[in-house]
């Protein structure tokens, strides 16, 4: 083993992953996402191994809760680095298994929002909660309207208040006499 520790988590890592891949290619789907699973653990932001993971539970086994768990993961990651549009795709792929992740809904509107794209957030948030409504999720709905009131909202300028101005300086007494 090196005596690097890094080195030999992103060794087993990528070691991991390739097993993975030849345990997919031969059918082996459990085993490709425990391999996956053990991967995601050794390095929580590994988006490939994410996506990978994502891929498997979503078309090979059928698990769409799952699957929108490791796009929703992905997700986050993409977003702590700054890439917001591979975000929203991500979040997009998230909310296609699972059309009751609120948590997708919000972040994409945040997401426009922080790319000044905001009428990209209200057209998404006024989609959203009618695809939510029809869906008989009538909370979540609620929520990504409240949302969309927000951005309906006028912007609120903070102001700070006045300094006040230094007292006056008191004038020197005469001296004392005698």
């Amino acid at each position: 083993m090196s005596g690097n520790p890094g080195r030999s988590r992103l060794g087993q890592v990528a070691r991991l992953s390739r097993e993975s891949e030849a345990a997919a290619a031969a059918g082996r789907f459990a085993e490709a996402v425990a391999l996956l699973k053990e991967a995601v653990r050794l390095d929580p932001r590994d988006r490939r191994a994410l996506h990978r993971l994502g891929d498997l539970h979503r078309i090979r086994l059928n698990r769409f809760r799952e699957a929108a768990a490791c796009y929703a993961r992905e997700a986050r990651c993409e977003e702590a680095e700054g890439f917001h549009a591979r975000a929203i795709a991500l979040w997009r792929l998230a909310l296609r298994c699972d059309p009751a992740r609120l948590e997708g809904y919000e972040r994409i509107g945040a997401l426009y929002v922080e790319l000044g794209r905001t009428a990209d957030a209200r057209q998404h948030y006024e989609r959203s909660a009618v695809e939510l409504r029809e869906a008989g999720l009538v909370p979540e709905a609620a929520i990504v309207r409240a949302h969309l009131a927000a951005l309906s909202l006028p912007a609120i300028t903070v102001v700070d208040p006045p300094v006040p101005a230094a007292p006056p300086q008191a004038a020197p007494l005469p001296p004392a006499s005698a």
